[in-house]
Order: structure tokens, then sequence, then C-alpha cells
């Protein structure tokens, strides 16, 4: 590593095939000491599941979906009580409160045990070499993808991996698969917006802009040309 070269610690996640389901191990691939390359075993726990089933049942209703593989909750299960909710007050909204629960959790999963001093002792060089540490974390398990390891949190009040100026975090996978194919639109939405000139400009000839002309202008050819849909029937655009 340069003298100019941020310190980097490189995390990898995967699933141990051997084991059961919810087994995962947790390797250090690149530390900035000799003693950092560590690995750990640990548990899925049911917890993070439940807290991961609400998040998406507030975010995302749509994707709500978890692998077969993880340990199965009902949503009934899902977090009432929230972690720091005394001391966030009651301005705090819930999912402001779910966020930070579900970061938390995430820390504390990834970075336990020996991984938890890894990075202690690399912060510890960083800040030694005044310089930021690179967090790399690479996730080789198909089903943790989706996890929003950027608002990950040592604790309340801490700031998220992603915005810390000691943590410069990033992430990436080797289980990449093609993207799936998205269905056709039927119709075409058009945002038009009309500004204001309080001043004549040097963008046409007589200083000033036909926005109204234009906009009647481009109605007109969106009337014209339609849209024909796949069984064959011709519609047109409304008037803008």
């Amino acid at each position: 590593m340069s003298p100019s070269e941020s310190p980097c610690l490189n995390l990898s996640v995967a699933r141990l095939v051997a084991a059961e389901a919810e087994h995962f191990a947790i390797w250090v691939l690149k530390a900035p000491y000799p003693g950092g390359y560590l690995h750990h075993d640990c548990i899925w726990p049911e917890t993070l599941t439940q807290t991961w089933l609400a998040w998406q049942e507030m975010f995302s209703p749509r994707s709500l979906s978890f692998s077969p593989n993880m340990p199965a909750v009902q949503l009934a299960l899902a977090p009432t009580t929230l972690v720091g909710s005394s001391t966030l007050g009651s301005t705090t909204s819930y999912g402001g409160r779910l966020m930070q629960q579900l970061g938390i959790q995430l820390w504390q999963w990834l970075f336990e045990g020996p991984i938890q001093s890894s990075l202690d002792h690399s912060q510890g060089i960083a800040i030694g070499q005044n310089q930021p540490l690179r967090l790399r974390l690479e996730i080789r398990d198909p089903d943790l993808i989706t996890l929003p390891w950027e608002i990950m949190q040592p604790q309340a009040g801490k700031q998220a991996v992603s915005l810390s100026q000691q943590l410069l975090f990033s992430r990436t996978t080797s289980d990449i698969a093609p993207l799936p194919p998205l269905k056709p639109e039927q119709s075409l939405n058009i945002l038009l917006v009309l500004g204001q000139q309080n001043a004549p400009t040097q963008t046409s000839k007589n200083g000033s802009l036909k926005l109204e002309q234009e906009a009647v202008a481009l109605a007109k050819i969106l009337e014209n040309s339609g849209n024909v849909i796949p069984n064959g029937t011709a519609t047109s655009y409304p008037a803008l």
C-alpha cells in the first residue's frame, strides 16, 4: 500500500452450503495489518428477518418476498417496539425508527465478534495515518443483495455507514443474473413544463420565447401521430 493510498478493509459474506440454511460465513479478505485476516461463522437471526420483512412491507410492498432458505416468520411478528424510540422522541416517524433498527441490526450481525475487532484495529491505523478507512463489502449470497447495507450504523445517534467521512463504504457482488424482461408500456406519458420569461434573451430573433406556440405545435404532432397498440387499434394522445 502506497503512503497516499487509504487503508482498506475488505469483507465477504457467503452462505455455508454444508451447514443449515441460516448459517453464514464472514471473511476479512483484506486488512491494513497482518492479523486482520479473519473468519467468522454466524447464524442469521430471526429478529433480523422480522425487521427486514417489516421494512419491505412499508417501503416496497409489491416486492415483499424473502428466500425460502431464510427463517420463515409471519408479518404479524414484525417488531412494534423499535430501538431508540424513547431517545428519538415522538416526532420521529415509524419509517425513520424502522430504518434505524434495521441499520443497527445489520451492523451488529456483520461486525460480530472478531470482525468488529478487525474493524476497530483497521480504523485505528487509518486514524493514525490521518486518512479514511475504505470498507468494501462483497455479498456472495443472492438473498442478501437486496438488503440496504448502506444504512448500517453501530448504534442510535451514529451516522449511517454510507454517510460517514471516516468510513468510505462500497459493496459489490459476485452473483450477477440478467435483468428480467420489462413489460412494454401501452402508452406514452409526456410532461411539458412552460416557464415564464421576465426579460428578453438572445435565444430568439424577437427576444422572446414562443412557449405557448411550441406547446400547441407539439400537441398537434402527438394527436396526428397517435399510438398503435398490439390489438391493432389506434389511440390519440390528449391535447396538452
